[in-house]
């Protein structure tokens, strides 16, 4: 294990009846609120107005930007100016990641001198590391963003993706009430993208003990509450168990002493771009076939198969233990009906010309199993996108 500096402040309400302290922790910062809502469903399954009321009992402003479903650095910028024109004091993210991330970059924004974009791709340094007080209420418990401090943001016109670090939300409410109505199949899209996260915090080329079993526990609790969640689809108890999951997943506990590789999120990104897909199904189809990509028999790779989904290596060669791991992933997505390749997901023109520009926008990247070369990343996504060993070659 590497030595390391452990630091979440996120406070963290969990409950139906958690109102009343959520507003209580607002008034801490002042009365004038900036809502980031996603699309229309909140609203309409009347967990808007509850809200609205108690913000309005307790004499709180508010100013709303409405229908966010991409992390959008247009309406970054829109909301940075809102905030210095009506001297918002919290900004609140309610809805999926995309809310929560464009609520925390408007947060550090405001405090900055220069464009946002500047700050997000490095090209400059930040003035402050201070932010607006940001709080979190998740409606689509997925990527984790309620309870760390990363955010990513697309640029409209080029669809570059960057972000920021470092800015943790000052609290989270963790209702399970907002997603009783949350279909099961999004639901398990979203756990299963909290799944890989987790997966790619328990690889790493250092061992520590208790953040592998930290990442474990959440794996384990992930896939048996979605086992349980298809028969008992209702089940309140379960849909806060993921709840939880999802909000732990990146909160660095599952890091702790390692470094890790982050590798596949850059990755993901040339899909999203290409395929025009989001990143819960992009991050998560693309998994297994990065995970073959990095493997060349390394042992951290034979752990994650072995203990995570039992494949026995005893006398096996380098290649039957990562087909056999693979299938093992593979039969995991196929028990919850989610895709294992991009064409599953949808028809589209293939169009080599387009691909390689969308790899070239990214770049050869670097990690710590291998180098991605943009032809590696090239075989990589072929594959992907026609599914295991049809193109780019078998395990």
């Amino acid at each position: 294990m590497n030595e390391f500096m452990y630091y979440n402040p996120v406070k963290l309400f969990c409950g139906e009846h958690q109102l009343s302290n959520v507003i209580k922790e607002i008034q801490q910062y002042g009365h004038r609120v900036l809502l980031i809502l996603g699309g229309e469903s909140f609203i309409k399954n009347g967990n808007y107005q509850p809200l609205v009321d108690a913000l309005e009992a307790a004499h709180i402003e508010r100013e709303e930007l409405r229908g966010n479903r991409v992390p959008s650095l247009n309406v970054v910028r829109k909301g940075i100016a809102l905030c210095r024109e009506k001297n918002i004091d919290c900004v609140l993210g309610i809805g999926g990641g995309c809310c929560m991330d464009i609520a925390k970059t408007i947060a550090f924004g405001v405090k900055q001198s220069r464009d946002i974009w500047d700050y997000v791709t490095y090209q400059a340094e930040p003035d402050t590391q201070e932010h607006l007080p940001v709080g979190m209420i998740p409606t689509f418990p997925s990527s984790g963003s309620d309870m760390n401090g990363s955010a990513q943001i697309t640029n409209d016109e080029t669809t570059e993706q960057a972000g920021l670090s470092g800015v943790y939300p000052n609290f989270t409410w963790l209702n399970p009430a907002y997603i009783t109505k949350l279909p099961v199949a999004s639901l398990i899209e979203g756990q299963l993208t909290a799944f890989v996260q987790v997966s790619i915090a328990y690889l790493g080329l250092e061992r520590s003990g208790i953040a592998e079993a930290m990442a474990l526990t959440l794996m384990n609790s992930i896939r048996a509450n979605l086992y349980k969640l298809v028969k008992e689809p209702d089940n309140q108890s379960v849909r806060t168990d993921l709840m939880v999951a999802s909000a732990l997943n990146v909160s660095g506990l599952t890091g702790l002493g390692k470094s890790g590789d982050w590798s596949l999120y850059p990755l993901e990104g040339i899909m999203q771009n290409y395929y025009g897909v989001g990143y819960k199904q992009a991050i998560t189809v693309l998994f297994p076939y990065w995970l073959k990509q990095c493997y060349d028999g390394q042992p951290v790779f034979k752990d994650y198969f072995t203990q995570v989904f039992g494949v026995d290596g005893s006398g096996k060669s380098d290649e039957a233990i990562l087909a056999e791991g693979l299938q093992a992933l593979f039969s995991f997505y196929r028990s919850f009906g989610f895709p294992t390749s991009f064409a599953e997901i949808k028809e589209r023109k293939e169009s080599l010309n387009e691909l390689r520009a969308a790899i070239a926008l990214v770049g050869a990247q670097p990690s710590i199993y291998t180098t991605f070369t943009v032809e590696k990343i090239e075989q990589m996504m072929l594959e992907s996108i026609d599914g295991y060993g049809k193109k780019g070659g078998q395990a």
